[in-house]
Order: structure tokens, then sequence, then C-alpha cells
């Protein structure tokens, strides 16, 4: 295609699904765009990389000076192996690769400070992928759907990794996060089913456990995810605060130590450090006749908030202790109370 000398604006992606364009050449005389031998647009100064024609196949190296790759700029080049970006870039934008299906491996340099949503997504032969100290933010779904990385490593530059930035990427068995992240978005892996190690830094843990924000559960609901209870029982601090034990759902302020078997028992709790909204708390108790059981409350809870569990009926069972144990969706045991049944 030729862009003659009088266009002064081409819209973003405008050549995206032409999978016959070979190259886009421009007239010399235009004062907004130009072109080079592999019929690469760019914009007059060649500071930004508008877009490149879809059979663009092989190698291709971005010329020094180019600042910005531009949203969907290689977008379905599906014969791209191998593409050079220089130093001189500072951003990658959206959807800048996506669909790039025989792209193998990239470097990304750390004059970028940001890699766009969906920048690398659905790059199917992507199996090297090495970023550069200087990076800073990995964006939403980056390098989803890359289904043949099998590893990738993170600088401690990175301080924001934002949704599903390498979920469904199933050949990714490990993934490490520096200490230097701040900020993890929910997702980040989901979908790659066969993560086996998730290394996450020790800051993060313990302000997302602690705090009980939903982020981290997103981190370990990783289908089939092996080490997620290894995980679980090393990083979290969750607790149950049992502080009333009574006869009625509408005191919670009594903590009776014996309770007579004609009359209901009411445990009143508080569940520290959840996820608020994603966690059940699960009770297996066992009467003084050594009946056992087991009993789930729905995680439409909140942390902190007040929770009571009970049996509002008088007990038939024998006189002695009644135990009840509380635990998260993991097994992890949270917390234990008894009380002694009485006549």
């Amino acid at each position: 295609i030729k862009i003659p000398a009088s266009v002064s604006s081409i819209g973003q992606g405008a050549f995206a699904y032409c999978e016959n364009l070979a190259k886009i050449i421009v007239d010399s005389d235009n004062e907004n765009y130009c072109s080079d031998h592999s019929g690469v647009l760019f914009s007059r100064d060649k500071t930004a990389l508008i877009a490149a024609p879809p059979m663009l196949s092989g190698r291709y190296t971005i010329p020094g000076g180019v600042t910005h790759i531009e949203n969907e700029a290689f977008r379905g080049c599906a014969d791209l192996s191998e593409v050079t970006i220089p130093d001189s870039v500072v951003s990658i934008g959206e959807c800048a690769f996506y669909g790039c299906v025989s792209l193998s491996h990239v470097r990304i340099p750390g004059s970028v400070y940001r890699i766009g949503p969906e920048a690398f997504s659905g790059c199917v032969a992507l199996d090297l992928v090495a970023i550069a100290e200087g990076v800073v933010c990995i964006g939403d779904s980056a390098f989803c759907g890359c289904e043949n990385l099998s590893a990738i490593h993170i600088p401690n530059s990175v301080k924001r990794i934002e949704s599903y930035a390498f979920g469904s990427c199933e050949s990714l068995t490990s993934l490490e996060i520096p200490e230097g992240v701040a900020e993890i978005s929910e997702d980040i892996v989901n979908g790659s089913d066969n993560l086996t190690h998730l290394t996450l830094p020790d800051h993060i843990n313990e302000s997302l456990y602690r705090k009980g924000t939903k982020n981290a559960l997103y981190l370990l609901e990783i289908q089939d995810y092996k080490d997620s209870k290894q995980l679980y029982r090393e990083r979290s601090s969750f607790d149950v605060q049992v502080y009333a034990i009574n006869t009625s759902w509408d005191d919670n302020t009594t903590n009776l130590e014996y309770i007579s078997r004609t009359s209901p028992v009411i445990i009143h709790y508080q569940f520290h450090g959840c996820f608020p909204d994603k966690t059940d708390v699960h009770y297996k108790y066992t009467l003084p006749d050594g009946t056992t059981g087991e009993y789930t409350h729905g995680s439409s809870f909140k942390d902190d908030q007040p929770a009571s569990f009970g049996w509002p009926q008088p007990f038939t069972c024998a006189i002695g202790k009644l135990t009840v144990s509380f635990y998260d969706d993991w097994g992890k045991k949270m917390g234990e109370c008894s009380v002694m049944i009485t006549e």
C-alpha cells in the first residue's frame, strides 16, 4: 500500500488484519509519516513505530532512535520470528506483538518503562523472554497465552505486575517474583496449570496475608498447583479467636466453661487474616460420646467480623467435653475451643 503525501492521520491498527499486506510505502514528501526498506510505518521523525505489514517475516531490527512501539504495531505478523528492540525504546504499546505466532524469543531492554497490556499475548512459539533491569511495569495479560514459555526472569526493577500477566502459559513451571515488586494484581498466573513453583517476596506475602486482601488467594488459585498447600502453610498467618461460648445467639460476651446439655451451645469467633468473600471456614467437632462431624461456613463474612457457629437445639448426647476445631480451605488448623457439657 502507498501512503500519499496528503495523508495526515492514520488510525491505530489500521493495517492489523490485512494478512496479505507486504509493505507500507510512504511518499517521501509526506510531512507526518515515513517507512523503511521493510515497509514498516513510522512517524516522520522515526521516534514512533506505528505499524508493520502483517507479511513481515524472519528477523527484524527496530531502528535506534525509536522510543515508542505503538499499540498493535506488529499485531498479526504471523511469520515474524525474531525482533531486536533497541535501548532507545521506552514503551511497548498494547497488543504491540499480539498474535505473532512465530516469534520465538525477545529481549526487552531496561530503557522500557512499561510492557503494555497484551503486548506479547498469543505468541505461542515464544520460549525465551529476557527482561532487562530497568523495566518497571508488566501490564495486563502481557504474556498471556504464550503456551511455549517455560521460564522468564523478572528483574528487581519491576514494581508492578498486572492481572493475567502470565496467564495460560501452559509450559511455565517456575516463576520467581523478585523482592522489588511492590504490587501484584489478581490472577497473574491464572490458567498456567503446570506451574509447580511460585516464589513470592516476603513483604508482599506479609502485607497481603495479614491485611486479608483477596489478591494473595488468587496467586494460590492455580489449577492443579502442586505446591499450593505447602506454600500456604509456610506463608500464611491466619488464626481464629474464640471470644465467647454461651447459650444465646445474641449474647457474645459470656464465655462459659460448662453448659447444660439441655441448652443450645453457641460459639462466637473472629477469623483474622482471611480473604474477604473467598475463604470458607470448616468446622470439625467431636461430641462427648466420640461422635464426629464437619460443617462449612460460607465465605460471605469479612475479616475480623464476628461470626457464630453452634447447635441451636439442646444436646441429647453424653456428658463430657465438646471440642470444635477450625480449618481453612487448605486444611490448615486455625484454632480450637472446647466446653464441658453437664447435666
